[in-house]
């Protein structure tokens, strides 16, 4: 919400209130709402609690839907579990008959608390009332409808169809005036396009949100959106843009509980991979992570924990870190929630915390490729722990394979080190700035190396061929997967041979109708 206000709103709800013009239930909404908007939130919570009260006992079940999504509003970017569970359960006595034009609405509202509150299931039912039963909705609730629609389909683990209802919402909202519906929009489509592993086109949305909190002269929406970006940066190997990115998101002026959260979790990862220790200091405000684990967003609760893991392993403290992450992947309702956890399960979680994780990422059907990619990851972890070291490589090849075809290089590189390729993953972590993983890794180089296996070598002419059907060079297809451009011409050259060509013009030409040659 905007911390201030255009149109004048809470001198205009003060006038109103003196003048008698209009009801004082409506009157108190709106003056709740202004001081909602303005940032007066203590205030607002009073004020909307008593709309609240006196619409129950009047059976005006629109006045009380809308002070309620307000209350709930304030607790969800403040972080406040409390106010926002009470919220959601105010919300769901709430009833008015079906078809009236007002009933939609608070059937996404409904829908809205239930997916935030880890309750996909209950709220794919809600919408499922609501587009049966609800007449008449107006603009802005069927584009919060097509939103939810979007958040429950990817809680589902649907994330194609999500994406179509995300982009449908994105494109009503940029055709409306109101610019903060706008990056709203935007900030569930780019979320979307992350949950379809779309990287290039998350982050792209991302920098498309920021500029339309700019341009609605939004305040703490803009650090949380560019901190979102920096995120999807580093996991696209883009270090240093990243740490751009988020160090500037030190420097805003105005704060606020989701903001500061996220900004939170993204700088400790971000510090971590570039070695940033000032940046670390900055952002491993420990305060912050009590506050999340009280609250009731569990997708602000997976990627904390994930970054709090990583910066108590990072100081030392390493049965602080382990406890916290068996905690956070114990009360994860969902792998939706849970992506920036998994890796660090991977790594360091108890074998429990392993079964719990591949409980989550089964309730995804296999054509789900971020979940099949760390379903293999996982399976390599597991053979590994078993001595099955051939096996293992090879599944964390696979797991590789997958994540790089998504462009998510930072996981791609630590598949690489569970394969063993330890080498390979030093180099790819240099090329992508992010010296803290490479420094992590550094002490292991000096091993002595091993031929390619034969899947080894098969994997990667795979991936090479890909990439030159996507039209990279050989010196961009090295600077992806951290090798010395001679090696991507040998590589090249082998290529050539096994297809029965004689240059890339001719291999072009034989793969154009090929389905994977995009």
């Amino acid at each position: 919400m905007r911390k201030h206000i255009d149109a004048g709103e809470y001198e205009s709800a003060i006038e109103l209130a003196k003048s008698g013009r209009s009801s004082s239930r409506e009157v108190t909404l709106l003056l709740g709402k202004a001081l909602t908007l303005s940032g007066r939130c203590t205030e607002a919570i009073a004020v909307l609690e008593r709309v609240v009260d006196e619409a129950t006992r009047a059976d005006d079940s629109e006045s009380a839907a809308r002070a309620l999504d307000l209350l709930w509003w304030i607790g969800w970017i403040e972080l406040d579990g409390d106010r926002t569970r009470a919220g959601a359960a105010g919300m769901q006595k709430l009833s008015m008959p079906a078809t009236s034009p007002e009933a939609f609405a608070i059937f996404v509202l409904k829908a809205t608390l239930a997916v935030q509150l880890g309750d996909a299931a209950t709220a794919a039912e809600i919408l499922e009332e609501a587009e049966h039963d609800s007449r008449d909705a107006d603009i802005d609730s069927f584009a919060n409808y097509l939103s939810v629609k979007a958040d429950v389909l990817a809680a589902l683990g649907r994330p194609a169809e999500a994406l179509g209802y995300a982009r449908l919402a994105a494109d009503i909202g940029a055709k409306r005036s109101d610019l903060f519906l706008r990056w709203r929009r935007l900030t569930y489509l780019a979320y979307s396009l992350h949950a379809n592993g779309l990287l290039r086109d998350a982050y792209e949305a991302y920098l498309r949100a920021e500029q339309a909190a700019r341009d609605a002269s939004l305040t703490w929406e803009i650090g949380l959106t560019r901190a979102r970006a920096a995120w999807i940066a580093l996991l696209l190997g883009r270090a240093t843009v990243a740490h751009d990115l988020i160090v500037s998101c030190f420097d805003e002026p105005y704060e606020q509980g989701w903001m500061a959260v996220t900004r939170s979790f993204v700088g400790i990862f971000v510090g971590l991979s570039c070695e940033d220790d000032a940046l670390i200091a900055r952002a491993a405000d420990t305060r912050l992570l009590d506050k999340v684990l009280l609250s009731a967003d569990y997708y602000t609760i997976g990627p904390a924990v994930a970054a709090f893991h990583a910066y108590y392993q990072h100081i030392g403290r390493k049965t602080e870190a382990n406890a916290l992450l068996e905690l956070g992947i114990s009360i994860l309702p969902s792998p939706d929630c849970g992506w920036p956890l998994f890796p660090f399960v991977a790594r360091s979680g108890s074998d429990a915390a392993v079964r719990r994780a591949q409980e989550l990422l089964a309730k995804y059907p296999r054509e789900h490729r971020v979940a099949e990619s760390h379903r293999k990851f996982f399976a390599a972890l597991l053979a590994a722990r078993q001595g099955k070291r051939i096996e293992s490589e090879q599944r964390a090849g696979e797991a590789q394979l997958l994540f790089d075809d998504f462009e998510c290089h930072l996981y791609a590189g630590r598949c690489l080190e569970l394969a063993g390729r330890l080498a390979e993953a030093h180099r790819r972590y240099n090329a992508m700035g992010a010296i803290g993983e490479a420094r992590r890794i550094a002490h292991a180089r000096g091993r002595r190396g091993r031929p390619r296996r034969s899947y080894e070598a098969s994997r990667e002419r795979r991936e090479i061929l890909r990439l030159l059907l996507q039209g990279l060079t050989s010196s961009s297809i090295a600077d992806r997967l951290g090798v010395s451009e001679r090696t991507i011409k040998s590589r090249v050259s082998e290529i050539y041979d096994f297809e029965g060509v004689r240059n890339r013009a001719e291999l072009l030409a034989r793969h154009k109708h090929s389905p994977n040659s995009g």
